[in-house]
């Protein structure tokens, strides 16, 4: 398990390397598809350590560190609750009280 976490945050760290602009999550603007892409990738990545490796304290400083790079998209209410974990969704409401979920009824793309 250590080591596909392992794998998860390098790829994860590889993108944030090739996408710094995007990596930092410090939005005060709207939310991009570009933003939309990599924040949701993010997550992802957060959500797959969590599940993995969630219980050790030396991963769960390397999730929080991404959550809070992207705590911005989160409250933005394009975050797409329903494609997570409930646990971790529930994890995320705990952390960052502002979450704002994405209706899933509604299609709409950042910035609309």
């Amino acid at each position: 398990m250590q080591l596909l976490a392992l794998q998860t945050l390098q790829r994860y760290l590889d993108h944030a390397v090739e996408h710094p602009d995007l990596a930092s999550g410090n939005r005060s603007h709207s939310v991009d598809m570009r933003y939309a892409w990599f924040a949701a990738l993010a997550l992802t990545t957060a959500q797959t350590l969590w599940l993995l490796v969630g219980r050790h304290a030396i991963w769960q400083r390397s999730i929080n560190s991404i959550l809070r790079q992207h705590q911005s998209f989160m409250e933005s209410g394009h975050f797409m609750c329903d494609d997570f974990d409930p646990d971790f969704v529930s994890l995320l409401r705990t952390r960052f009280p502002g979450l704002k979920c994405a209706d899933p009824n509604v299609l709409r793309t950042p910035d609309h």
